[in-house]
């Protein structure tokens, strides 16, 4: 699945940070790939398989997050299946958009900053 990247530098990657942070308590998760996508949710699932087991051979309890494929949208797709009971799924919602994103150029429509005023008649103080 190099889709991602190189697979086994990926893992090599994981393996080094599992050993550095092995003794960190349990407030320290690791998310393992943030947004992912281009790939089949079978794909996906393997590679997180590969690096979860990567992981456990270091530390069996430490959390892992997985995002589902589609970059993580709620709607996209079905969550990831892994067979790990340390594993946590997540997702990123961001509609609407012009909420989530408010003041950015990506948050359409724009609410107007405080010295343009506001003639949208929302309360935003930018």
């Amino acid at each position: 699945m190099e889709r991602f990247g190189k697979t086994k530098r990926t893992k090599e990657i994981w393996r080094y940070l599992t050993r550095r942070y092995k003794d960190y308590g349990e407030e320290l998760a690791f998310d393992l790939l943030n947004e992912p996508g281009g790939v089949t949710d079978e794909q996906l699932s393997k590679f997180y398989d590969d690096l979860i087991t990567t992981i456990r051979a270091e530390d069996e309890d430490r959390t892992v997050y997985v995002e589902g494929n589609e970059k993580n949208r709620v709607y996209a797709s079905s969550p990831v299946s892994v067979g790990d009971l340390h594993a946590v799924h997540s997702f990123h919602h961001y509609e609407p958009l012009w909420v989530t994103h408010l003041g950015s150029s990506l948050g359409r429509p724009r609410l107007p900053t405080r010295d343009q005023g506001n003639k949208a008649g929302l309360p935003w103080k930018g």
